[in-house]
């Protein structure tokens, strides 16, 4: 009585391993995330900016708020500069 050879061979497990492997890189959900970070990083440039040129009108009770949201911009950018999709 002979059992059937439930163990994937070599060539089998190749095979499989370059399916997933070439579908990672270039997956619709993969470029969708990589072009929402991108324009989040855009906005985020734009909201810096803007911000910046018009730090003179912040009053003096908006300051916490205001740096915290120079730091959370400024955050965003240089992650996306580190880890580029």
């Amino acid at each position: 009585m002979t059992h059937p050879n439930p163990t994937t061979t070599r060539s089998n497990q190749t095979r499989s391993d370059q399916r997933l492997a070439a579908g990672h890189g270039s997956s619709p959900k993969n470029d969708a995330e990589r072009a929402g970070s991108e324009r989040e990083v855009e906005r985020a440039k734009e909201e810096l900016a803007f911000l910046e040129e018009n730090h003179s009108e912040v009053r003096a009770e908006d300051l916490n708020a205001y740096y915290a949201r120079l730091a959370a911009l400024t955050l965003t950018i240089e992650q996306h500069q580190l880890n580029p999709a």
